[in-house]
């Protein structure tokens, strides 16, 4: 859970992030197999270009610790126990969501999400593509327009009616309906209710995110960077209930408002193993 990997801005080789690539990527790694070895393509049934990307989306997501499954992807991917292996259930791509976030190994979606989103809320990717320039000045235009392609294209929905089947396969994390179209080339980060989001997967983030902090305060889990309220564009009434919600499941979470701070206090003994927070969710469903 503590590996870092470095952050890049390409990688993808111009490929949004097909919904089988996970799962196909995981057994390829779980069998000892190599993405750089001769036979990797004809293994993956996918040319030497999409290698290169199911490998940069595994380290994306957080799955692959130095070409091996990480502990999150023997979690979701094992085909005897994995929680979730064919992205079936809804919060595991907000998990992943999370992840991809958080990892900052395709970075573009930190900057988006953490950084680009407490400045506008409703925005255009000219927008965000002058954001960029001034962030990273020795990187190319072409290389941000072509990273903010694939963003697009992870996120969100074509509004034309007749899709290419391939682009089918590249629309799961579309489902969470984080960014949504306004009009005349202006989009918005969407901060209405997210009923499919579990308390569970919200828990598991905070704990994963604020590891070993048994005190934060409501403005870190509303703004500071990888927080809920960043990552999955919260408003601050949901938040709040979400947060009362949780603090009503267990004993071992406690809210309070004191003189007008509010802090959320956690039990030591709850980051000792947050994945069980996770088993609950998925052995309950």
């Amino acid at each position: 859970m503590n590996y870092t990997i470095p952050f890049t801005y390409t990688g993808h080789e111009t490929f949004a992030c097909r919904s089988y690539w996970l799962k196909k990527g995981y057994d390829f790694v779980n069998e000892d197999n190599h993405f750089n070895a001769p036979e990797a393509p004809s293994i993956l049934g996918v040319g030497k270009n999409m290698v290169r990307s199911i490998r940069y989306w595994l380290k994306a997501f957080s799955l692959l610790e130095e070409d091996a499954p990480s502990e999150l992807a023997n979690k979701l991917f094992n085909s005897s126990n994995g929680w979730d292996p064919y992205l079936e259930d809804i919060n595991t791509i907000w998990l992943l969501h999370y992840h991809l976030v958080k990892t900052s190994y395709a970075k573009i979606y930190s900057d988006l999400f953490n950084d680009f989103r407490q400045r506008q809320t409703e925005f255009s990717f000219d927008n965000f593509e002058r954001f960029l320039k001034l962030r990273l000045q020795d990187t190319s235009i072409n290389t941000i327009k072509t990273d903010i392609a694939v963003l697009k294209n992870n996120y969100i929905r074509p509004i034309r009616k007749k899709v290419k089947i391939e682009d089918a396969f590249s629309v799961f994390l579309q489902e969470l309906g984080l960014i949504e179209n306004v009009a005349g080339g202006y989009y918005h980060f969407n901060t209405r209710k997210k009923s499919s989001l579990s308390n569970n997967v919200l828990l598991f983030t905070i704990l994963h995110n604020f590891h070993g902090k048994v005190s934060i305060s409501f403005e870190s889990l509303l703004n500071d960077s990888n927080s809920p309220g960043n990552v999955f564009c919260l408003s601050q009434e949901e938040l709040y209930t979400r947060i009362l919600e949780i603090c009503n499941s267990t004993s071992r979470i406690v809210f309070s408002e004191d003189a007008g701070i509010r802090e959320l206090q956690i039990d030591r003994s709850l980051h000792e193993n947050i994945y069980y927070i996770l088993d609950q969710y998925y052995n309950g469903r």
